[in-house]
């Protein structure tokens, strides 16, 4: 033993070894330092002190008889203890049918286009609404009602007799279906316990718990923590309407992904309204036909999404070696693999459609890379927010939502007029070059985003005082 301490090779694997295991202890600790301060900054989500407690048995936490809780870390009722198969058991379709509904409503070509727009600004409106009504109602009877609601209208416009029964409904349509998107966030942070998820989803679930007990029992002293909140109109609107907004002006991390997914978002919508101009003006498809063509983006969206697997195979090690905390730029390979997809699937798609020699087979199959770089980008991005901000993670969906919604609705306006002026071959070529400004994006969050956020924190830190906790 003694000559292996004299070893110099093995003094230096284990001086190797400790300085690993003090920058997992100072992430580990910055982690906690970022999720204080978010609570700190958009408040209101850390409970109340309850108003009376039991005495305190030495050895032993201090517990309220009253707060009502999970039955212990095996609670089955618990989201996080599902089983992994019950956890994980539109808008642009419009798009290849315009033709049709302008030969049988009467309407411009403007007005076609709007339909994909409309759906899109009830993306913007939406989530200002479903973010604080599942705080407030929960998410389930969120789900139910916003897709039941969702299902009628989009029956309502295959129904509709005229154009403002058309309009109508598929803005409620894209209104009602954005609810899933606004919440998924904090449905994965309340169900996957990976990082330390769940706070939110698990207080409000006890909440209900509490209810019953206080209905059954006749006793109003059992509560939940989520109850402990501040319930003003004033906190509650700053807690769930206002918060976005706050933290797309205060967080620069969100602020740059949104702007970074906003506009991939922007050109999915541009491809979309593109289709028909490739399929139907240049190769002669008739609308079945070309809606067939989208079958290559559910193809590589499910190639993206289990390729996506393979890139996170090993996360459950970072999370034992990390201690629940991996870096959220662990989450970003598929994007760095999906920017570079989607400028090649731009370039192939606007370059072989763009002749009508070609066989529309060879466009068609561009489809795919583009789908695989979708859902690529999404997947990573989506869980990057959702590991950089984990309480607040629907909040920074909402945002999300909101900004690559208001960009996406704007881009179906010009998108046809730009592929029939600069002719497809050209236009995608803008489109492409658009897309491989994006391309070192993952690579620059991978790199900078921590110290982007070390940065934050030093400001934060520095910018702290009694005077500012008070305000908080």
């Amino acid at each position: 033993m003694s000559g292996q301490l004299s070893n110099p090779a093995f003094r230096a694997s284990q001086a190797t070894v400790v300085e690993d295991q003090e920058d997992i202890r100072q992430a580990i600790e910055a982690e906690a330092r970022r999720d204080e301060e978010h609570i700190e900054r958009y408040g209101a989500d850390d409970p109340e002190e309850p108003e009376q407690l039991t005495m305190v048995v030495p050895g032993e936490e201090e517990k309220d008889p009253y707060r009502v809780e999970w039955d212990g870390p095996d609670d089955p009722k618990n989201p996080q203890n599902w089983s992994k198969a019950y956890r994980t058991f539109a808008s642009s379709l419009p798009s290849s049918m315009s033709r049709k509904l302008i030969a049988h409503f009467h309407f411009s070509a403007e007005v076609a286009y709007l339909l994909t727009s409309l759906f899109l600004v009830g993306y913007i409106l939406g989530p200002m609404f479903w973010g604080p009504g599942s705080e407030l109602f929960g998410r389930r009877p969120i789900f139910v009602g916003t897709l039941s609601l969702y299902t009628l209208f989009i029956l309502g416009q295959a129904l509709a007799h005229n154009t403002a029964t058309l309009l109508i409904t598929r803005l409620l349509s894209g209104f009602f279906a954005v609810a899933p998107l606004t919440m998924a966030g904090g449905v994965i942070a309340d169900m996957f316990d990976a990082v330390g998820r769940g706070r939110s989803g698990t207080f409000f679930a006890a909440s209900i718990f509490a209810v019953a007990l206080r209905k059954e029992t006749g006793n109003t002293k059992f509560y939940a923590e989520f109850e402990r909140q501040g319930w003003s109109i004033r906190e509650l609107l700053n807690r769930t309407l206002f918060r976005p907004f706050l933290m797309l002006f205060m967080e620069p991390i969100l602020l740059l992904i949104c702007i970074y997914m906003a506009v991939v978002y922007g050109v999915i919508y541009a491809l979309f309204e593109a289709f028909p101009v490739i399929f139907m003006g240049l190769h002669g498809l008739t609308i079945s036909q070309t809606g067939m063509m989208f079958i290559g983006i559910g193809v590589g969206t499910t190639l993206g999404a289990v390729f996506n697997l393979y890139l996170i195979k090993d996360y459950p090690v970072l999370i034992e070696t990390w201690r629940g905390f991996p870096p959220p730029e662990r989450r970003l390979p598929g994007a760095m693999i999906g920017g570079p997809l989607l400028v090649i699937g731009i370039f192939w798609l606007g370059w072989t459609g763009a002749y009508p020699a070609v066989p529309w087979y060879v466009p068609m199959m561009s489809s795919i890379p583009i789908g695989m770089s979708v859902a690529l980008i999404f997947i990573s991005f989506l869980t990057y927010l959702i590991d950089t901000y984990l309480m607040f993670a629907a909040s920074a969906f909402a945002a999300n939502t909101i900004v690559r919604s208001s960009v996406g609705a704007a881009f179906p306006l010009f998108t046809v007029q730009m592929f029939e002026n600069m002719h497809v071959n050209w236009a995608a070529t803008l489109i492409g070059c658009i897309g491989i400004l994006l391309m070192p994006m993952p690579f620059l969050f991978s790199k900078y985003g921590p110290a982007i956020r070390e940065k934050i924190e030093d400001a934060d830190a520095s910018n702290a005082g009694p005077e500012n906790c008070e305000a908080a």
